[in-house]
């Protein structure tokens, strides 16, 4: 799953771009039926928390940036 955040970059064609933290995005990745045995960030190597109550995940994704989630089925 590729996670994209848009939000919170400022660019104009002479000025270097401008970032603004409190625009980080919180993204809740639903996983409904699928029986989940792990989660990982790829371009970080981080493992994700799954959370099993909700059966989801959350990935927070800074302006600007993008994070790749690798989820792994039973």
């Amino acid at each position: 799953v590729y996670l994209i955040n848009n939000k919170g970059v400022t660019k104009f064609t002479e000025t270097a771009e401008t970032l603004d933290p409190s625009a980080t995005a919180a993204v809740t990745v639903s996983l409904r039926g699928l029986r989940v045995s792990g989660a990982r960030e790829l371009r970080g190597d981080v493992p994700i928390a799954i959370d099993r109550d909700r059966n989801a995940i959350t990935v927070e994704v800074p302006p600007g940036d993008i994070r790749v989630v690798q989820i792994t089925t039973e």
